[in-house]
């Protein structure tokens, strides 16, 4: 995702916050790249039109992962992934994505392979897990033709997972727009592996993520009533006789901001496969795509459960970071929601107390959820304005050392005229940093305002 050149100390929180409120494809790295290595290693590029069997294009640079592809007999791209160990991950999956203009699920003519490459390189993070954050990975391309299209698959093999995009470009260098009708990549998991996500059964209505987690093995998710799959969907990996082996695969999507495309989901497709379809949206909309184009990364990480929660992947798959964040003010921030509810953040001496508590912890920020506002009546607003004690409550804050990060509804910041009059009140109001909440929907208009959001 694309980083902002804005020094707005408003928003440093926002890219923290936002990225776990809106779901799984929300991954920024901030910071500075350190130092960059390449590797180019020889390899027998794939020289047919098509090739029909299972080829190896790529491991990760320590041969823990090895990723294969082929083309099957109606030109539709394939691959799979397995482990240094020989344990499949993905079985035979496919890469492709139907527009009106083109079709590039099939009858794809194969051009050529890049070498692969190998990237070690290091940059400073000013958010997330470790401020220095090594990224190391093997990656190829394999660009295909179809019509007056190229069709170009990236590939990346780390040692703890596996990502691909695909772009799309015209033969003679000209720019369009092309119609997307349907995704038509999929995951296809080991039998008898287990899956954990938030399942549910319309992606025509609003979704805020908020729903349970359920447990489901791979054939019994095949005749659950709930057809789709949510991203982040941890896979409980088993093995060629159905045993579970004690690794996990996790599969969600990253960059997806500032790509101009809409979030996804997986679409339940039975026989232990799982395609990717648009996420939940508020209305069905034309998506038009710009060509050049680039999609968002589709990435697995795969380990134990602490590889799996200390990878830094989604990150580095983001782009490099654009302008000067030397303004950030990365910190801890307390959160009393689940004790105070609403009721508590709209209690002057609570909050008063909860600052106490963040000063005495050493804690930077402190977060005011939903009810810290006043309601509004207005069409097309929920809250607006401030309470007559709200003045007071900066200043107590400010005297504590203690910044304050205030929540806020997209609906009312879903206009780029909202989003430039709040968001500038609340800075000059002396709010921190904001909790951007219930975006309902993942759908092309709906990313392209998270996209605006980051950039003010």
């Amino acid at each position: 995702m694309k980083k902002r050149k804005k020094r707005n100390t408003l928003f440093f929180a926002l890219v923290a916050i936002l990225a776990l409120i809106v779901t799984n494809a929300l991954w920024v790295k901030f910071g500075t790249q350190d130092a960059k290595s390449e590797a180019y290693t020889s390899r027998t590029s794939l020289s047919d039109e098509k090739f029909s069997v299972f080829t190896p294009l790529l491991c990760s640079p320590e041969q823990t992962i090895t990723v294969e592809a082929k083309t099957d007999d109606n030109g539709a791209l394939a691959y799979t992934v397995r482990d240094r160990n020989g344990l499949t991950l993905i079985n035979p999956s496919y890469i492709g994505i139907r527009t009106e203009e083109c079709d590039f699920s099939n009858s794809l003519t194969f051009v050529s392979q890049t070498p692969v490459r190998t990237i070690d390189e290091t940059y400073t993070n000013l958010s997330g897990k470790r401020s220095t954050v090594r990224n190391y990975y093997s990656e190829t391309v394999l660009t295909f033709e179809k019509d007056a299209f190229f069709f170009d698959v990236y590939f990346r093999a780390y040692e703890d997972g596996f990502a691909y995009r695909f772009g799309i470009r015209t033969k003679d260098g000209s720019q369009t727009n092309l119609t997307a009708v349907a995704e038509t990549g999929t995951f296809s998991l080991p039998g008898q592996s287990q899956i954990t996500a938030q399942l549910i059964n319309d992606v025509n209505q609003k979704f805020c993520y908020e729903e349970e987690f359920s447990t489901l093995s791979v054939e019994a998710l095949s005749q659950n009533s709930s057809p789709y799959v949510c991203f982040p969907a941890l896979a409980a990996i088993a093995n060629e006789n159905g045993k579970q082996t004690g690794r996990y695969l996790l599969l969600s999507e990253a960059e997806l901001v500032g790509s101009g495309f809409y979030g996804s989901v997986l679409r339940v497709e039975g026989h232990n496969q799982f395609g990717m379809h648009p996420a939940p949206v508020a209305s069905q909309q034309p998506v038009t795509i710009a060509v050049d184009f680039l999609s968002p990364w589709r990435f697995g990480i795969y380990g134990t459960p602490g590889d799996l929660v200390m990878s830094d992947m989604a990150e580095n798959l983001a782009a490099p970071p654009q302008g000067d964040f030397s303004w950030v003010e990365p910190g801890v921030t307390g959160w009393m929601w689940l004790s105070e509810r609403k009721k508590g953040q709209r209690a002057p001496d609570t909050i008063r107390k909860y600052i106490r508590l963040a000063s005495q912890m050493g804690w930077k920020y402190l977060t005011l959820d939903e009810g810290w506002q006043p309601d509004c009546k207005k069409s097309g607003k929920v809250y607006e304005g401030y309470f007559n004690w709200f003045d007071d409550i900066v200043q107590y804050a400010d005297s504590k050392g203690v910044g304050l990060i205030v929540w806020v509804k997209y609906e009312d910041i879903d206009t780029h005229e909202e989003r430039e009059a709040v968001l500038r009140d609340f800075a000059a109001k002396g709010v921190k940093g904001i909790k951007a909440d219930f975006f309902d929907n993942e759908n092309q208009d709906t990313v392209n305002s998270m996209y605006e959001i980051y950039r003010i």
